[in-house]
């Protein structure tokens, strides 16, 4: 290994801890925006969710965080359903969604950890 690739190696390193120790916060944002959704009918927190979701699918993926981006990318293609129609979830889609946020929160606990998709 050369130098120069040793210290790629290690900023890399220093970037995927950093995203580890940020990724509960960019979780716990996308749970806020979701109620805020709910309680307040506010379609701009369903854009800042959907916005957030589909960020967290390419980021998770890229350091590491394979099922967080799996199971943000299942996120996604709901939220993007429910944006569309110009509707409220129903139950079944706000359970599914509730339950990828918790998904969401297991995986980031661990990137290799392997977490079932809801």
């Amino acid at each position: 290994m050369t130098s120069d690739t040793g210290t790629l190696q290690i900023r890399l390193q220093a970037l995927q801890h950093q995203y580890s120790q940020e990724l509960p916060s960019k979780i716990q944002q996308l749970e806020k925006a979701w109620q805020r959704f709910i309680e307040q009918r506010d379609r701009r927190a369903l854009d800042s969710l959907l916005n957030d979701t589909h960020n967290l699918t390419g980021s998770g993926a890229v350091y590491g965080y394979h099922q967080t981006s799996k199971i943000a990318r299942k996120l996604e293609q709901l939220l993007v359903t429910i944006q569309e129609s110009q509707q409220q979830p129903g139950s079944s889609d706000q359970q599914h969604i509730e339950r990828y946020i918790q998904a969401l929160h297991l995986a980031a606990q661990n990137p290799a950890q392997s977490t079932t998709l809801p």
